[in-house]
């Protein structure tokens, strides 16, 4: 669809309005609503970070950690990537999308990471340094702000 110049003048008018009013666009007020459930998903990321940073110090790396769980095998690394695009990606356009659901979806995935997390917590060859970050992590993912 072609716009003219009156549809950018219209909306340039109309910014003006609502600012020199004090309001503010629908969009962005379901954004400021969102903040604290997108800063728990930067910390997700950071979390994510320290894990592979632990890692990093031991002699096995996470794509060697392998569980089985639910009938499939799943390595430490396929568990990172997941929790860290859940929080980079899923979850924050989730938040943004907005409903009445969006806690909901965010409890489920959160659980799901959760769930494999704790596997991985329990398995023995993990060095401590690794042991302690997951775990950090586990509980980033069970705190989500409400």
């Amino acid at each position: 669809m072609k716009r003219g110049l009156s549809d950018y003048v219209r909306a340039f008018v109309t910014a003006a309005q609502m600012t020199a009013r004090g309001e503010k666009p629908a969009s962005l007020l379901a954004e400021e609503a969102g903040e604290p459930l997108l800063a728990w998903c930067r910390s997700l990321v950071t979390g994510v970070r320290a894990v592979e940073a632990a890692l990093a110090t031991g002699s096995v790396t996470a794509r060697e950690i392998v569980l089985h769980v639910e009938g499939r095998d799943v390595s430490l690394e396929k568990a990172l990537q997941a929790v860290s695009f859940h929080a980079a990606q899923e979850f924050p356009s989730i938040v943004r999308q907005g409903g009445p659901y969006t806690l909901l979806a965010l409890q489920a995935s959160a659980m799901n990471d959760r769930f494999l997390l704790r596997r991985f917590i329990a398995h023995e060859p993990l060095t401590e340094s690794v042991r302690q970050s997951l775990i950090t992590l586990e509980e980033m993912l069970g705190s989500l702000p409400g």
